[in-house]
């Protein structure tokens, strides 16, 4: 005769042993999973420079397609935020050369001074339509934004939708769009 309660034991032990054999192989899944996701938003690929130059290569490329014959055309880009938009005649913008009719950059600072700043040059004329204001030089606590304007320079939050638009003179223009 055999023993039911001991072959019911065997099994239960079998079943539990599955059990957490299982539970550990999809826990370290999890790890491995988290930890690939945490190092991929830390590494070097993400920084700021690379967004700024990820954004700038978007907005050359539909600049270039509006400039072609399209007329109109939006597009939404993810930049770094508190960066500039910035357009300029060509030569140069804190020394990176841009010998080209005009020159479009996205910068860490208004200034576009720094290392931090990335520019393209196009054949013919391209313009950020909207002005900031420089902080005026008043001291600290007091802040006010009334100081000079810039023309051609947009301040980037992070999400923007963007129009770019080719007018009657052949110049291309880029405005946020509402």
């Amino acid at each position: 005769m055999k023993n039911k309660k001991a072959e019911e034991g065997v099994e239960f032990l079998g079943y539990r042993t599955v059990n957490w054999i299982i539970t550990g192989i999809v826990v370290l899944l999890l790890l491995v999973i988290v930890g690939s996701l945490v190092l991929n938003y830390f590494s070097s690929e993400n920084t700021d420079l690379n967004r700024g130059k990820k954004t700038l290569d978007d907005i050359f490329n539909k600049v270039i397609y509006v400039e072609e014959g399209a007329i109109s055309e939006s597009l939404i880009i993810y930049s770094p935020p508190d960066w500039y938009l910035r357009s300029d005649a060509g030569h140069f913008i804190d020394n990176v050369e841009c010998f080209k009719e005009s020159c479009l950059c996205i910068c860490e600072n208004l200034e576009c001074s720094g290392e931090n700043k990335i520019c393209k040059g196009f054949d013919f004329s391209v313009e950020v339509d909207e002005s900031v204001s420089t902080p005026s030089t008043v001291p600290v606590p007091v802040t006010v934004n009334s100081g000079d304007k810039v023309n051609n320079a947009m301040r980037l939050t992070g999400l923007e939708k963007l129009r770019i638009v080719l007018l009657e003179n052949k110049k291309v223009v880029i405005r946020r769009e509402e």
